[in-house]
């Protein structure tokens, strides 16, 4: 049984093992209502993004995920993902929440990022 290589590079950096990977697929799509209140919905493309999780995650990690939070603000640009088990190679935009983190120590519990992909994959 082969398992899938679940290692994943952001901007030339390996993001720790998460707790937690959810794959999050929405339609960029456009509802419009007619005068005669008919519903037509324009389907555009899918949208793909991520969200990962950490129950814990050392100072160092979360330093190094801020930076590249940060970075893609300063340099006006996004920082490429390497996602071998869905053979992902792309830009990718980096959030996360500053609001829902708690320290234990040297150690943050719980936090969560969401890596939205730049290109629809329909």
């Amino acid at each position: 049984m082969s398992t899938k290589d679940m290692s994943l590079i952001i901007g030339g950096r390996l993001i720790p093992r998460p707790s937690t990977f959810k794959k999050i697929t929405e339609p960029n799509e456009t509802d419009r209502r007619t005068l005669g209140g008919e519903l037509f919905t324009d389907f555009i493309n899918l949208n793909r993004s991520w969200q990962i999780g950490w129950e814990y995650i050392s100072a160092d990690d979360f330093a190094t995920i801020q930076t590249l939070y940060t970075e893609q603000y300063q340099n006006e640009t996004y920082h490429t993902m390497q996602f071998n088990a869905y053979n992902i190679y792309g830009p990718v935009k980096i959030e996360i929440s500053e609001e829902n983190i708690k320290w234990n120590g040297s150690v943050l519990q719980n936090f969560t990022m969401i890596i939205k992909e730049q290109h629809a994959i329909s």
